[in-house]
């Protein structure tokens, strides 16, 4: 493994001089008069000794994101839609694309509101899988052009990665988990397929397996550095690997992958993608699942605060309900608390209703319609405390069809109206918002 340059990183900010060795709390937070009502202070959830970044060798783009990430208070919590601008749903509930000549500045946030989400994510699965299986389509083009447009508008984007599996290049990531639910399935299988190990553990240990693993690192490490603004600069990436393993629906997921397997493969893709391969535009977010033990379970395979920038939390199913958005507060007020000790990042990374008119939630379980879900659910849980608001960000899933989308679509006045009053009074920010508070801090 090639050894990490020796020499400073040194990045001016402000009038401090950040080098890999200095402490975070060395560095003056930015716009600290942007917001005069909010002081510097725990009470209000400002980091006050922020950690070292798992990268200290981040492009300066990438540290000013961080940086600017640290205060939610004193920038709002920032609103996210997953493939936001790549694709959605039109007035009469049909799907429209993205396909790179037309369409590039439309979503249906900005639909809705006249302005586009702050942050836009999109998966790298497609890109990476197809690298091993032609079949796939890639969507690595889509990614480039769709985060190249994001950028020159401002916008913060964020990445996962449902992986697929490392041992069977046919399968898609919850391939093998559901196997393991069914075991017939595998009887049916011919004896090539038929490996029924702990994909985690032979990474680990099996050198074919690690090789196949290490080489889809070395495919991601490619689309990262390609993925560049107009100047030519890569573009900071919010990069959230191996999300909820703390439900048992992924390879990596409990019951599939131990603590210490899930803990030694996040490290070894964090020191490959970082002193392997010098991607240096990653801001890496830790994602469990929030089950009914939360917090109990938050920490399941935990790779350690040198390895993690930011804490986060999926939240569905129990947005559902009153009890559970009571509930989903209390586990986002905890998370909350847990980063400002550590010097991290807090965010909600994944949520949202699949269906605001039947309730029906991933998986094709029930839920409970409900067109005030942003208000009277999500309001719920930033309300119940709080500490739950400090939150850098919120993302809902994507808008794939009319009984799948988490956004309303332009046929939804209702919810739409809900929306914008959950967000303004939460101060949770779109686009413009996000852009006016930097242009003010750096005018300031």
């Amino acid at each position: 493994m090639k050894k990490r340059p020796a020499q400073l990183l040194a990045i001016v900010l402000g009038s401090t001089l950040l080098t890999s060795k200095a402490s975070w709390s060395d560095v003056t937070p930015p716009c600290t008069t942007c917001v005069p009502a909010v002081s510097l202070t725990k009470e209000v959830g400002s980091i006050i000794n922020p950690s070292a970044p798992v990268d200290s060798q981040l492009t300066p783009e990438t540290l000013d994101l961080l940086k600017s990430l640290r205060t939610p208070q004193r920038t709002g919590i920032l609103f996210g839609h997953q493939n936001s601008t790549f694709y959605g749903l039109d007035e009469n509930t049909k799907p429209w694309k993205n396909d790179g000549t037309q369409n590039t500045d439309r979503s249906d946030v900005k639909t809705a509101t006249g302005n586009h989400a702050a942050l836009l994510g999109a998966d790298i699965a497609d890109a990476l899988h197809h690298e091993v299986n032609p079949k796939i389509p890639s969507n690595a083009d889509e990614i480039r052009r769709n985060f190249q447009a994001a950028a020159r508008r401002g916008q913060v984007v964020t990445v996962s990665w449902h992986a697929h599996d490392p041992i069977n290049p046919d399968w898609d990531y919850d391939d093998f988990a559901n196997h393991q639910k069914d075991p017939a399935l595998w009887d049916k299988l011919d004896k090539s397929k038929n490996d029924r190990r702990s994909r985690c553990e032979a990474i680990l240990k099996d050198p074919k397996v690690n090789a196949n693993f290490m080489k889809s690192l070395e495919s991601m490490a490619g689309l990262f550095k390609s993925i560049k603004d107009d100047e030519g600069k890569a573009i900071p990436i919010l990069f959230r690997p191996f999300h909820e393993q703390t439900g048992g629906w992924f390879w990596w997921g409990k019951g599939h992958c131990s603590e210490k397997d899930f803990a030694d493969i996040w490290k070894l893709t964090v020191k490959t993608l970082r002193d392997k391969h010098e991607v240096h535009q990653l801001i890496y977010v830790y994602s469990p699942n929030q089950m009914n033990d939360t917090p109990g379970t938050y920490y399941q395979g935990y790779p350690g605060d040198e390895y993690v920038d930011v804490l986060a939390l999926d939240a569905y199913h129990d947005l559902d309900t009153q009890a559970g958005s009571v509930k989903t507060g209390q586990d986002l007020a905890w998370m909350v608390r847990e980063a400002r000790k550590k010097g991290k990042i807090a965010a909600l990374s994944e949520t949202g209703l699949e269906s605001f008119r039947t309730g029906k939630w991933g998986g094709g379980s029930s839920g409970t319609p409900n067109q005030k879900w942003f208000s009277q659910n999500l309001g719920l849980a930033l309300a119940n405390d709080p500490d739950a608001k400090d939150l850098a960000y919120i993302m809902v899933w994507r808008n794939g069809s009319e009984s799948h989308h988490y956004f309303p679509g332009p046929w939804e006045r209702d919810v739409i109206e809900d929306f914008n009053a959950f967000r303004k009074k939460y101060g949770v920010k779109l686009l413009h918002e996000w852009n006016e508070n930097r242009l003010n801090c750096e005018e300031r």
